[in-house]
């Protein structure tokens, strides 16, 4: 036990003989080192030396000009060769840009009008031809086709057969004094209403008695009377129907 203990406190003891002459000899190095770097800067700061460089006899570099006594005169840009590649067109001898359009001078152009007078048309004349598509397609357009529709008249004379007619027409129709008068009420003769017809106007030829109508598919529901009437002057001639547009 004795032994062991010796043995211990010696490595200590070597242990910290080691380790103290480490310390001593990083700073004794390290305080050589330092005065080494102080001495050399002192040095640098303390010397007159310049470094001289003697550019008498000197010579530019290959491709170097000098500029204050160039050997050429300076060229303007325009002058200078394009570094992109050469364009060819055929057709196309020269290529101008916006600025440097170049003048043309003809006699064969007109001159410039810089106000515009008024147009004399007196002596135009205008016609249109006849015999073409365009005209025969107006001329067609113009034709309007009449609604053909199965229609009968009804010559009332009497106050019994007005009183008959009303009871199955409705609406306002006009008084009549059946002495020197008499009304009559166009009727429809298909499945058309009766209110499709309208009477235009009447003529009494001597030998007719002519009423003119037309027929009217528009506007039926804003109709108040279901039948369209006349009043006529009583006479015995027969009745003549004839459409118009």
């Amino acid at each position: 036990m004795k032994l062991t203990l010796n043995t211990l406190f010696l490595a200590v003891l070597a242990f910290l003989a080691g380790a103290g002459f480490m310390r001593w000899w990083d700073v004794s190095h390290g305080i050589k080192e330092a005065a080494q770097l102080q001495a050399l800067f002192q040095t640098e700061q303390n010397t007159d030396a310049v470094l001289d460089v003697n550019l008498q006899n000197a010579s530019l570099a290959d491709g170097v000009a000098d500029t204050e006594n160039p050997a050429q005169p300076v060229q303007q840009g325009s002058a200078l060769p394009s570094q992109l590649s050469p364009i060819h067109l055929e057709g196309i001898s020269e290529v101008y840009g916006k600025s440097a359009a170049p003048v043309v001078e003809s006699e064969n152009l007109p001159a410039p009008q810089t106000e515009k007078g008024p147009v004399d048309l007196a002596g135009v004349q205008g016609q249109v031809p006849a015999n073409t598509d365009n005209a025969r397609q107006a001329q067609q357009a113009t034709n309007i086709t009449m609604i053909e529709a199965p229609v009968k008249a009804r010559v009332i004379s009497s106050l019994e057969e007005y009183k008959a007619f009303k009871q199955i027409a409705r609406g306002s129709y006009p008084a009549a004094d059946f002495n020197e008068e008499q009304v009559v009420v166009l009727e429809s003769q298909s499945n058309l209403p009766d209110k499709v017809f309208d009477i235009a106007s009447v003529e009494q030829n001597g030998e007719n008695l002519v009423i003119f109508y037309r027929v009217n598919v528009f506007g039926l529901d804003q109709k108040t009377n279901t039948h369209s009437a006349v009043k006529t002057t009583k006479t015995d001639l027969p009745v003549v129907l004839k459409q118009v547009l």
